[in-house]
């Protein structure tokens, strides 16, 4: 779907290049109509998430037709659209969604809490267990090709805010990943998702390694990646 996302910005240079054109030829109502009705590109591009599976994907697209629809309306001066009460909007949902993705994610083991602060664990052998890592405003630095990894599965679970999460793993081990972004950046194996909403699922390694570990992650305004 990021190829429809590409096609609509594309447009969007398209429509600003002619009315570029109109203004420069003084081409009054084709520069009316380019002025006025831009906002129909906001739509468009909020429509392509409702083609992708997930209420996730659903509900930040809605997000984005409105915005659309009320700039619209504002400039055809069907009402007035005060943009203040767009972000407050905006900004209460955001936080709805990224509560959402918490609840429909699992605590894994032991918990531990990053705040305004660093968490690392590389440069000699450590101990890998399942557990959970709430980081807020702070960083983890985990590499596994370091870490003692045990037989079977090892879950792994991140939920970030304002913060980053580095993790490095071995090449032979299965690991399994899954990720969701509000407002922030996914990166997995050089493959990337991210912007107002990403979401990312990704598997490599041999499934007969005999050890597996399953990294979720959930994140608003940070980043996690995963090499």
């Amino acid at each position: 779907m990021n190829s429809m996302r590409s096609k609509v910005w594309g447009i969007g240079v398209i429509w600003l290049g002619l009315a570029l054109l109109a203004r420069n030829f003084n081409l009054v109502f084709f520069r009316d109509f380019l002025s006025q009705f831009w906002p129909l590109l906001i739509v468009l591009f909020g429509l392509t998430y409702f083609m992708e599976s997930g209420k996730e994907s659903k509900a930040v697209g809605l997000l984005i037709v409105v915005l659309g629809l009320g700039l619209l309306g504002d400039h055809l001066g069907w009402f007035a659209f005060n943009m203040r009460n767009f972000w407050n909007i905006f900004w209460a949902l955001a936080l709805i969604l990224f509560g959402w993705l918490i609840l429909s994610g699992g605590a894994a083991g032991k918990p531990n809490l990053v705040v305004m602060g660093g968490l690392e664990r590389k440069g000699s052998p450590w101990e890998l267990k399942s557990g959970s890592f709430f980081v807020i405003m702070g960083g983890v630095d985990l590499d596994l090709r370091d870490a003692v990894i045990p037989e079977g599965e090892t879950n792994l679970d991140f939920t970030i805010v304002m913060g980053g999460v580095d993790l490095r793993v071995p090449e032979d081990i299965e690991v399994h990943c899954q990720g969701s972004a509000v407002l922030g950046g996914l990166e997995f194996f050089g493959q990337s998702a991210g912007g107002i909403y990403g979401g990312r699922t990704l598997q490599q390694g041999s499934v007969t390694a005999g050890k597996k570990v399953t990294i979720t992650c959930r994140t608003l305004m940070g980043g996690v990646e995963i090499k």
